[in-house]
């Protein structure tokens, strides 16, 4: 008897033990799975393409910027006197060039003309021409004349006159017979970049029944 009691206490012991077990698992907070955080994905940097100068073209020849009127001095004798010639803006009669021409013929004068204070030359076409080098544009063509034993400033012009009646320019129809019925207006003469205008003759005359403007003033 006295055996069986120490199995009961024994067992009842052991009964204890395996429920206070129980109950601390039972008490043991629960794992948690722990979670990885969501790292950065690498991005990879792709540079920014920074703006080069660009590769310069091979710079082409521009076109002339100024073209050239040029033609024949004309006057009713057998000698052209020295003058100044001029082309005139259209658009603005304060806008002009010029170019000086010598005494012109074989006239011999019972005193010689004085030598201008100003050069005169002939252009590369020859003598008894004139050549104006201008901007492109429009311009009215005037001469003035610079011989003192002239009227001052005796003014001739390229006209309707001139250029239908008077040219030298081969490709003009011949003048009609008998006098000239063409007005004697200036025409106007437009030049472009680079070209070079001919025939615009300088033979119509003041005295002649032409109407023109002052010598421009010196700039």
């Amino acid at each position: 008897m006295k055996a069986t009691g120490y199995l009961l206490t024994a067992g009842a012991v052991a009964a204890l033990v395996v429920v206070a077990l129980i109950w601390s698992f039972s008490q043991r907070p629960s794992p948690v799975a722990a979670t990885q955080s969501p790292s950065a994905t690498p991005t990879a940097s792709t540079p920014t393409p920074t703006a080069s100068a660009a590769a310069s073209a091979p710079t082409q020849p521009s076109a002339p910027a100024t073209g050239v009127i040029t033609g024949r001095i004309g006057y009713p004798s057998e000698f052209a006197p020295p003058l100044t010639a001029y082309a005139i803006s259209v658009n603005d009669p304060n806008v002009w060039y010029s170019t000086n021409t010598p005494f012109f013929g074989s006239f011999t004068r019972p005193t010689p003309s004085p030598t201008p204070s100003f050069a005169a030359t002939w252009p590369p076409e020859g003598q008894g021409m004139y050549q104006l080098s201008v901007p492109a544009g429009t311009y009215y063509v005037v001469g003035y004349n610079n011989d003192t034993g002239l009227p001052k400033d005796l003014p001739v012009g390229y006209t309707e006159w001139a250029m239908k009646c008077s040219s030298s320019d081969p490709a003009q129809p011949p003048p009609p017979a008998g006098p000239c019925p063409y007005p004697r207006t200036l025409v106007p003469v437009t030049v472009a970049a680079g070209q070079t205008v001919r025939f615009i003759d300088l033979v119509d005359w003041a005295f002649q029944g032409g109407a023109f403007p002052p010598r421009p003033t010196p700039r």
